[in-house]
């Protein structure tokens, strides 16, 4: 197993940096987690990556060894703080894996940094977070119940972000190769948001692992590192 490796960086600029480890070497790879979680999310699957890649994993802020820096809920600041660590890093471009709302920085990143993106991997993500109305409807009425019993831990803004985010305007315009990889069943990102991001995304391609929830990353690790790294050496074999 590659042992995790904290990216030294110059004070000045560690200063503003989220907090990363990078593991093996290769072409770059960067695993974007989810909102209350880290990069520990990742372990079942990093070792078999770095094999082949250099696999970047970073802290969020606000999430694991990045909270010295100022926790958010935006977006486009958490796709500027993986810009910023990829200049730190002098990559100039990487594959993206992002996971839930990790996936939606990641769709933010392409469509900002285009050039930037060798291929995406959306995994357990979406386009928009409810699929109809009465789950919004619910989404909203579980925020008032926490407002009303004073439930301050964070989860508010998460939930309020991913309500928020809606990428339906824009995916037609993301030019990148992209594969979309589902747990069957997801009930947090269903194969529903999976198929959209799909339909959506001009050079998208859709994988749903049987029986995987939305713990697929721990759970199912085997079966989606059989779905990613195929998928991965193709892309590196074609032209881009």
């Amino acid at each position: 197993m590659t042992a995790l490796t904290a990216r030294a960086f110059p004070a000045t600029q560690r200063a503003h940096a989220p907090y990363c480890t990078t593991h093996g070497r290769g072409t770059p790879l960067l695993l974007i987690h989810d909102f209350g979680t880290s990069g520990e999310l990742f372990q079942p699957i990093i070792p078999m990556l770095a094999e082949h890649y250099y696999v970047i994993v970073p802290d969020l802020r606000g999430h694991g060894h990045s909270t010295r820096l100022p926790a958010t809920n935006n977006i486009t600041q958490l796709t500027n703080d993986i810009a910023n660590l990829l200049d730190l890093l002098n990559i100039s471009s990487s594959f993206v894996l992002g996971y839930g709302t990790g996936g939606a920085i990641a769709q933010q990143f392409a469509r900002e940094h285009p050039n930037r993106i060798r291929g995406l991997v959306l995994t357990c993500s979406y386009a928009r977070s409810t699929r109809n109305i009465g789950e919004q409807l619910e989404s909203r009425m579980r925020r008032g119940v926490q407002a009303v019993i004073g439930r301050n831990d964070g989860t508010n803004p998460n939930i309020r972000t991913r309500l928020a985010f809606d990428s339906r305007s824009w995916l037609r315009r993301l030019n990148c190769p992209t594969l979309v990889v589902s747990g069957e069943a997801d009930t947090v990102a269903t194969v529903h948001n999976a198929r959209e991001l799909t339909k959506r995304i001009s050079r998208a391609q859709l994988q749903t692992v049987r029986g995987a929830d939305h713990r697929l990353v721990k759970t199912h690790s085997e079966d989606l590192l059989n779905v990613v790294l195929p998928w991965l050496a193709e892309q590196e074999n074609t032209a881009w």
